[in-house]
């Protein structure tokens, strides 16, 4: 599938300004600044080895849109796309072939213009200072200091660089002219270096033939290679250091059929994100695995359609890199229009489950499925029933965490069962729900936002009724944003580390009182109050605002009594069970109710519990209602 051959770098040179050997789209521009082409130069002047290149025969399965190395102009049919290596021969094209300066950088990343020079007497230096032997003038080739009042080299006229004995390093390859004048200047001068004739002769035979003989191994890739194994040689192979999108690698496949993608893309991107802020953090790959889950799933019931009797043997539903490149145009243009409004439909579930913007998103991964679901069933899922079976598969895949790994796999399977399974009152089988459990030792280890399980029970309380403190307020999707509605703590941090040893005796250490049981959806002004305060005194305060603070905080699965009492023990418990049933509900499957594993906890950090605190009366007084999702 490849072959190596060592080939002369004038004649690699010579293809990129015929247009022979181009890149593929999907490469970025060239960035490397005026000290590394002067390395690079020196590199060539030693004859040290500067890496090998790897090209791509064009033809066969791919599909690439080619362009032209910068500065070359030419509509010529490349036979060659250069993989690995650009930076190199871009920078090697630019100062020994380009008619012009080098567009290039400084250290502080301006853009500036560069000609190069080969200072003669440093190349045939044999001593350290040779690594200086590559100059760099400014376009109108004189160099300055002192912001441009002291000039201190100018090399604007040929005569000029043979005084200063600065060789041009686009002559390098056509030097006898230059070698000629050069002699002819120096004749019947004082000449600093010996006979002048004898200086170029060695010149011309130790830095000029260098070059003109410089070879470089040359991998060739054979066009017959799958695109996908041509994208994954390129990502393995690439110095460059930035990873490529599978959007750029597709955006690439796409311009070869006259379609651009990166456009249609910015349209798109711009309608997501002013419909929702749950879509502010799509990115284009996100939506192009949407768009690839419904292709490949149309390509398999058109392939068992048409007569596949065996259906392990039709082809696969998948939003793997593979299955996205070897998206079509028409394909894409057939079911983008569905996907954006996939998406959209989603964005809205999304927000009536009150997940109001992306930083809240548990998984970027379900909300692709989610979007894919829609689009397949449309309004099929604005029936109650098909909602609160949606409604269950969304909770499940959040709460069991099932989206944090093998994503692809799992976003095929949804995609193919979750219709199946709304559809059939639930009697269709849905590996999730088969699959899905949540341990109560889980809400002990949830305390930030980087969890999936974290975000989505801070959604869930919001749903099912909590409202914040000190206004009484819904928690509606204007309310959200017009609070400022977040996750806080209830029973304080600083309360927590000090005040609680004089209440219960000990302080209680960050691992329990960090985790969400200990948390509410408050707005911000409530937890500013809140402060480090004791939940005895932050009330009084509170009751101030909200004269029904009681039946408030109910709602957040708390018995007030218990936090005037400042009683942290009987409102973790006590919530920590009420979270659970709350997750239960929402998964639609029986769950453990916790109540030991948090008294344990409790315990094991020296916190003293009352058992008659916790009797049945109690926890059905204090959890609150919740709205069950009978299947």
């Amino acid at each position: 599938m490849f072959t190596t051959q060592p080939m002369l770098l004038n004649g690699l040179l010579d293809e990129v300004d015929s247009g022979k050997m181009q890149l593929p789209e999907f490469q970025r521009g060239w960035i490397w600044d005026d000290q590394r082409i002067r390395d690079l130069l020196t590199s060539v002047v030693k004859g040290n080895p500067i890496g090998a290149v790897m090209r791509l025969n064009a033809g066969g399965n791919l599909r690439f849109q080619p362009r032209p190395i910068e500065g070359v102009t030419s509509d010529q049919k490349p036979s060659s796309l250069l993989l690995d290596g650009q930076q190199r021969i871009t920078s090697l094209y630019q100062s020994l072939t380009y008619p012009g300066p080098v567009d290039t950088r400084d250290l502080r990343g301006k853009k500036i213009q560069r000609w190069y020079y080969i200072d003669m007497s440093i190349a045939l230096n044999q001593s350290p200072y040779r690594e200086e032997c590559i100059v760099s003038v400014p376009e109108s080739k004189i160099l300055t200091r002192d912001f441009g009042r002291e000039e201190v080299l100018n090399v604007s006229e040929d005569c000029l660089e043979y005084e200063n004995h600065l060789f041009p390093t686009e002559s390098l390859f056509d030097g006898l002219d230059w070698v000629l004048g050069y002699t002819g200047y120096w004749d019947g001068k004082t000449f600093p270096y010996g006979a002048s004739n004898e200086f170029a002769q060695r010149f011309s035979n130790e830095v000029i033939k260098q070059f003109q003989q410089y070879m470089l191994p040359v991998i060739e890739l054979d066009s017959a290679l799958e695109p996908d194994s041509v994208c994954l040689v390129f990502e393995k192979v690439n110095t460059g250091g930035v990873a490529l999108t599978v959007f750029e690698l597709l955006t690439a496949t796409l311009a070869a059929e006259g379609f651009n993608l990166r456009k249609d893309w910015e349209r798109r991107s711009d309608s997501l994100n002013n419909h929702s802020k749950v879509l502010q953090g799509l990115t284009s790959d996100q939506f192009l695995q949407a768009v690839t889950l419904l292709a490949t799933q149309d390509r398999r019931r058109k392939a068992i359609r048409e007569g596949e009797t065996n259906r392990r043997l039709a082809p696969g539903v998948g939003c793997a890199r593979r299955d996205i490149l070897s998206l079509t145009r028409s394909e894409f243009e057939e079911w983008a229009d569905i996907a954006e409004k996939g998406f959209k439909r989603a964005a809205q579930f999304l927000t009536s489950l009150c997940i109001y913007r992306s930083y809240d998103l548990p998984y970027v991964a379900q909300l692709v499925s989610l979007a894919a679901i829609y689009a397949e069933m449309d309004d099929k899922l604005d029936r109650a029933d098909a909602r609160a079976r949606l409604e269950q598969w969304y909770w499940s895949g959040v709460f069991s965490e099932d989206y944090g790994s093998t994503t692809e796999t799992r976003m095929a399977n949804d995609l193919q069962q979750v219709p199946g399974f709304i559809q059939s009152n639930g009697d269709a089988t849905l590996d999730m729900l088969e699959q899905a459990n949540f341990l109560p030792e889980r809400l002990l280890s949830l305390r930030t936002r980087t969890s999936a399980a974290y975000k989505g029970l801070h959604a869930l309380q919001m749903k099912s009724g909590a409202r914040d403190w000190r206004s009484g307020n819904e928690i509606s999707l204007t309310s959200f944003f017009d609070e400022v509605i977040d996750i806080h703590h209830i029973f304080p941090q600083a309360w927590c580390k000090k005040q609680a040893q004089e209440k219960l005796g000990v302080a209680i250490p960050p691992r329990i009182f960090d985790s969400v049981i200990n948390k509410a959806p408050l707005s911000a002004r409530t937890n500013r109050i809140i402060g480090g305060n004791a939940p005895s005194r932050y009330l009084s305060r509170l009751k101030l605002d909200n004269e029904h603070i009681n039946e408030t905080i109910k709602l957040s699965d708390i018995d007030p009594k218990c936090l005037e009492n400042d009683d942290f023990v009987s409102v973790f418990v006590n919530r920590g069970v009420a979270l659970m049933s709350k997750i239960s509900d929402a998964m639609g499957r029986e769950l453990s109710d916790g109540e030991q594993v948090f008294r344990d906890e409790l315990t094991s950090a020296n916190l003293e519990i009352q058992t008659d605190d916790y009797d049945d009366e109690r926890l059905a007084e204090t959890a609150t209602i919740n709205v069950h999702y009978h299947m």
